[in-house]
């Protein structure tokens, strides 16, 4: 369960794009700065969704006996 706010601020939205393609390893040093004009162009028709937590469930998987 969680609250989700919009944020559809430009440069919020352009540097989660940056934020995600270098975790997946997408853009790296030299290719930052040509990467974050196209983050900008695209971020434009985007928008960031924030989560933020309320509480976790979880599920206890031994409950199953080893059978799904």
């Amino acid at each position: 369960y969680a609250n989700a706010h919009i944020v559809d601020d430009l440069a919020a939205t352009t540097e989660a794009l940056m934020t995600v393609s270098r975790t997946r390893g997408e853009i790296s040093g030299a290719a930052e700065a040509a990467a974050r004009e196209g983050m900008e162009r695209t971020a434009s028709k985007r928008v960031v969704i924030r989560f933020e937590p309320q509480s976790v469930v979880t599920w206890d998987h031994s409950k199953l006996g080893g059978t799904y």
